[in-house]
């Protein structure tokens, strides 16, 4: 056993095998799944590495207390995480899921917050916070920053967070989350198309001013 950020002597079996059955959209960025920790949510930092925008389709999370009912909110920032950790007003609630299933230790819990639009070449710093904390506790793991990345995007671990949010910081512990994301659509150029009807008519037009410049040239 072990004394986790929250005060509490625990033992960290491993994975439950349990899989959260809410569905996921996207392509996934994962950290780890491996804790040794715990308190009531993370901070990290997410940069987009692509030359378009993504957007974020929702996450998993790492809990205990497998078939619990949870509340998770999600907090983000323009801008790193680091140092702006417990400062409320530095953060913008992007949204709440109070129907996250606890899939256990080590098993992905899906959290349905999304449409998080995502600018290219922007850092971004996130906050997830276990809002019904002691419902169950997040699971994270000592030690970080670590980075994770794909062609898209890279996390870069910081803290894990006390309860309630914003009210203290364990540096530094690594997030265990998977992100799913897709790129953001451009939108579609119209590019002007002339009719078939239009065409003969410009074609005319041309025809008439052509006739016209050689008979001024002939009678000069």
């Amino acid at each position: 056993a072990v004394t986790t950020d929250e005060g509490i002597e625990r033992n960290f079996p491993g994975s439950s095998g349990a899989v959260s059955t809410r569905s996921t959209v996207g392509t996934p960025l994962t950290t780890l799944f491996a804790a040794n920790n715990s308190f009531a949510g993370n901070t990290f930092d997410v940069e987009v590495l692509s030359s378009t925008p993504v957007v974020i389709n929702g996450f998993d999370v790492n809990l205990d207390n497998a078939g619990s009912t949870n509340t998770i909110s999600l907090y983000t920032r323009q801008g790193s995480s680091v140092g702006v950790e417990n400062n409320p007003g530095d953060w913008t609630l992007a949204g709440t899921d109070s129907n996250v299933i606890s899939a256990g230790i080590d098993s992905p819990s899906h959290v349905d917050i999304s449409n998080i639009v995502l600018q290219p070449g922007q850092t971004y710093g996130f906050y997830i916070d276990l809002t019904s904390y002691p419902s169950s506790s997040f699971q994270y793991t000592n030690g970080g920053p670590t980075v994770y990345s794909d062609a898209n995007l890279q996390i870069t671990t910081n803290t894990g967070q006390s309860s309630p949010a914003f009210s203290g910081s364990f540096t530094y512990r690594e997030v265990n989350t998977t992100l799913y994301y897709s790129p953001q659509a451009l939108p579609a150029v119209n590019v002007p198309t002339l009719s078939f009807s239009m065409i003969i008519f410009a074609s005319l037009l041309l025809a008439v001013v052509g006739f016209i410049a050689v008979r001024r040239k002939s009678n000069a």
